[in-house]
């Protein structure tokens, strides 16, 4: 049987497929949220090199790795008081990670994307069965450069 021919199969015909629900930020829900916590959907985002086993332990593979991160639309992180490059602890109801925040225009408001199969912070902790997940945003610190 072909992949498709099995992808049909599992789900009914016109069945529709499973969206991770965004929290509703209307005004009147914004305000009511604490302006340090914030309950966002989480998607994972693939990397090519960002996999675990051998391309965690390749020597040649480790300058291509990237560290763990995350996107916030930018609403989100003036909201949750993030900056591209501040450390932002997301826990969801399998546990907690640590990651990279960065803003772009990629996520709607309350999504984060999460760069997926980073051994050091494994995204599968804010999911659900459904692939998607949500979890609260905890900034940690401004990561600062060392100066030469």
């Amino acid at each position: 049987m072909r992949a498709e021919e099995s992808a049909a199969a599992a789900r009914p015909k016109n069945a529709p497929l499973p969206r991770p629900k965004v929290d509703d930020v209307s005004a009147g829900v914004a305000d009511q949220v604490d302006a340090t916590h914030k309950r966002l959907t989480i998607v994972p985002i693939p990397h090519l090199y960002a996999g675990g086993g051998a391309a965690a332990h390749d020597p040649a593979l480790a300058e291509m790795r990237p560290k763990p991160f995350a996107i916030f639309n930018p609403a989100d992180a003036g909201r949750l008081g993030l900056s591209s490059g501040d450390r932002v602890r997301l826990t969801g109801a399998g546990g907690s990670i640590e990651v990279e925040a960065r803003t772009g225009a990629q996520p709607p408001v309350g999504v984060a994307l999460v760069v997926a199969d980073m051994p050091e912070a494994p995204e599968n902790r804010l999911l659900d069965a459904s692939g998607f997940g949500s979890a609260t945003a905890t900034k940690i610190a401004a990561v600062r450069e060392a100066s030469a």
